[in-house]
């Protein structure tokens, strides 16, 4: 496996991981449920810091396609952008989750308004990830750039000659 094929199958990892976290918190807030929510936040950490290996393996995985004839300077640093905004925002969500679990240690009285909190930050989570997964995506799969017609022949013209 080089550094790209890694990096495409790590990059899921966060995306996926911060959906269901989102999820398992909005369900800790709805049934007021506090094992599930230090579940959540236990999970949060987890996830959270998946996007560092990601983010690292990206960066190999640019050192590998940049100099490419079929690569897209402008893509590949837009998505360099943006996921650096989600793994700064991943790291602070890891860091709160934490905090809180630190702070909560010693006690099982974590409100129900602090797991809806957190069901929001990690969906924003998510859509970081996922746009900055669609960006990506936009690199190395012309089909989803725009109008299919006008990429007719590009696989062949740039992957295979």
């Amino acid at each position: 496996m080089d550094a790209v094929h890694l990096h495409l199958v790590l990059t899921h990892v966060p995306i996926v991981g911060a959906f269901f976290v989102a999820v398992t918190f909005l369900w800790a807030a709805l049934k007021k449920d506090r094992s599930v929510g230090w579940f959540a936040l236990y999970s949060s950490v987890a996830v959270s810091l998946t996007a560092i290996p990601a983010y690292l393996a990206g960066m190999a995985a640019e050192e590998r396609v940049e100099h490419l004839r079929w690569a897209n300077e402008s893509l590949i640093d837009t998505h360099e952008t943006i996921a650096t905004i989600a793994l700064i925002l991943s790291v602070l969500i890891s860091i709160v989750s934490i905090v809180i679990i630190i702070i909560n240690r010693k006690s099982d009285h974590i409100k129900p308004v602090l797991f809806w909190g957190m069901s929001l930050i990690v969906f924003l989570q998510f859509a970081i990830l996922s746009f900055t997964g669609n960006r990506g995506g936009l690199i190395g799969h012309p089909e989803i750039r725009g109008n299919i017609d006008s990429y007719k022949g590009y696989t062949e013209k740039y992957y295979y000659n």
